[in-house]
């Protein structure tokens, strides 16, 4: 059972995922850097190799809908394994909220507030996100779905504004480079931001909704969140072609070139209000499932009272990390997406074959074996007074 017991709608659920994955969108050049003007193909399939985590997803929230990840360890590996495994989470986490609040701040000091320290933005920024945990999963989800509508506005309008400098010959030819390009790049994208999803574990207890509708909204979400990020990575190597491989930020870069006119132009700065909006919704969830997480470990009651402490050692994660951009841009290409594929995917399928071969949990979202048993007992000594009576 979740410490905080506020409840989201679908609508929520649905739009907080769709949040989560566009605001990954300034994450491209981490493909596009290996894939360049074919990373449209790439971002399809590593989509389709996504697909079978998020059905493991899917069926870790049916059977277990009133418990978390930590919660499922515990009972699938036992207390002592469970909270090992636990531990990873918690890393990996706490990990994703350090690097998120660092593509944050190197955006916004290479784009919006150049001569401002980076720990004034960090601090600034953290403060805001850690104010909205402390307040629930409730209020931090409460305005995902005007986001995530507005971003996917702006993004069509970018679009319509990108047609003048669209060049179909961008993307021609296709199917040209080494077979292990592809790979390698559909493999960045399988795991960041695709694979990440698996954060949303921590939020199962929390949706308002039957349990077999989990899959649904988490194949809606994630469906929407590609076709954005789809149409998005499209656009920019239309516009930029093989430069594209040569920004931090295509999309930034897009949208500087970008405009009909004097009087519509300048769009990067809708571009980057919406982003740090997007950043702001992602960064709250994994701040959320960490301080969460870390609560479930120690047996806390309230995470509230070290959401402070695990943000300020997240900023000073943050500032540890990485010397610049480029660097974090080069990690993400070669070195994080191994890493992530254990905690993504070996992690998840183990825990499937555990529970599936232990037989726990609910099955579909009804009701488990002893709940089924125990039903049953309750039925028979129910009847039997009353055949008795007949008699």
């Amino acid at each position: 059972m979740s410490i905080d017991k506020s409840k989201i709608s679908p609508s929520q659920f649905v739009f907080t995922i769709v949040c989560f994955i566009e605001s990954s969108a300034v994450l491209s050049s981490f493909f596009v850097g290996i894939s360049g003007r074919d990373s449209w193909f790439v971002m399809i399939i590593g989509y389709l190799v996504y697909l079978p985590l998020l059905f493991i997803i899917a069926q870790l929230m049916k059977r277990f809908p009133e418990k978390t990840i930590i919660e499922i360890n515990d009972e699938v590996f036992g207390k002592v394994f469970g909270k090992v495994v636990s531990v990873f989470y918690i890393w990996f986490f706490v990990t994703l909220t350090s690097l998120n609040l660092l593509d944050t701040q190197v955006f916004a000091s290479s784009s919006i507030v150049q001569k401002t320290p980076p720990i004034v933005l960090l601090a600034t920024f953290a403060l805001i996100c850690v104010w909205a945990v402390r307040n629930g999963i409730s209020v931090l989800t409460r305005y995902m779905v005007i986001i995530g509508v507005l971003s996917l506005m702006i993004s069509v309008l970018a679009f319509f504004f990108a047609i003048k400098r669209f060049d179909f010959a961008n993307l021609l030819p296709p199917f040209q480079q080494k077979p292990m390009i592809y790979v390698e790049s559909a493999h960045v994208v399988s795991t960041i931001p695709f694979g990440e999803t698996i954060v949303f574990l921590m939020l199962t207890p929390n949706v308002k909704s039957s349990p077999k509708k989990f899959g649904k909204y988490l194949l809606i979400g994630t469906l929407i969140g590609a076709a954005s990020m789809f149409v998005i990575t499209v656009r920019d190597i239309g516009v930029l072609g093989e430069t594209i491989k040569f920004f931090t930020v295509p999309s930034l870069e897009t949208q500087r070139v970008s405009g009909l006119s004097r009087t519509f132009s300048r769009l990067e700065l809708l571009y980057s209000i919406i982003f740090i909006a997007l950043m702001y919704s992602k960064i709250v969830v994994l701040l959320y499932a960490s301080v969460s997480a870390i609560s479930q470990v120690l047996k806390l009651k309230s995470y509230k009272h070290i959401s402070i402490l695990i943000t300020v050692l997240c900023i000073i994660y943050t500032l540890n990390l990485y010397d610049s951009g480029i660097s974090h841009a080069i990690s993400g290409m070669t070195v994080v997406p191994f890493f992530w594929s254990f905690l993504e995917y070996i992690l998840p399928i183990l825990t499937l074959v555990v529970v599936m071969f232990r037989k726990l949990g609910k099955k579909e979202g009804g009701a488990n074996d002893d709940d089924i048993r125990n039903s049953g007992k309750r039925n028979n000594l129910a009847v039997r007074p009353s055949v008795g009576n007949q008699i």
